[in-house]
């Protein structure tokens, strides 16, 4: 995403990190997040971005997010890994050109929703977008 610099978030861009809360986390054993096609919306603060949706068909390896977590990016540092029965979080730290720091938080309440927010501050610039999404399972995937 630009906003008249380079923005560099854990996952590559911001459009990754869009892309990627779609991948929630099986944190409730009761109420674990079902494979099938899930629709998210998402809007982001901050920025200029109208409110988008997205829809994607999430296999149980797609849903392992807590896996997702732990990986270790371009460079960035995950820290702070935070899960339980309402879900999980955990901060980033990209240094690099422009550096960012990363909050993400996932909360998951049923097997069919969850939501979340990734915040990226850019402390040089003093610029922080936060990316705020709702996500529901709206059936069986296409074959």
């Amino acid at each position: 995403m630009t906003h008249g610099y380079s923005l560099r978030v854990p996952a590559g861009g911001l459009a990754i990190v869009l892309a990627a809360s779609i991948l929630p986390s099986a944190a409730r054993a009761a109420a674990a997040p079902k494979p099938g096609l899930w629709k998210v919306v998402s809007n982001t603060e901050g920025g200029s971005k109208p409110e988008r949706s997205k829809t994607a068909c999430l296999s149980a390896v797609d849903l392992d997010f807590a896996k997702h977590a732990a990986l270790q990016k371009g460079g960035c540092e995950r820290t702070d890994v935070r899960q339980d029965a309402a879900g999980i979080s955990w901060r980033t730290h990209c240094p690099g050109t422009l550096p960012s720091d990363t909050t993400t938080t996932y909360v998951f309440d049923t097997d069919a929703h969850y939501s979340g927010t990734v915040s990226v501050a850019i402390a040089s610039i003093k610029k922080t977008v936060t990316v705020k999404f709702d996500a529901r399972r709206i059936g069986e995937c296409r074959k």
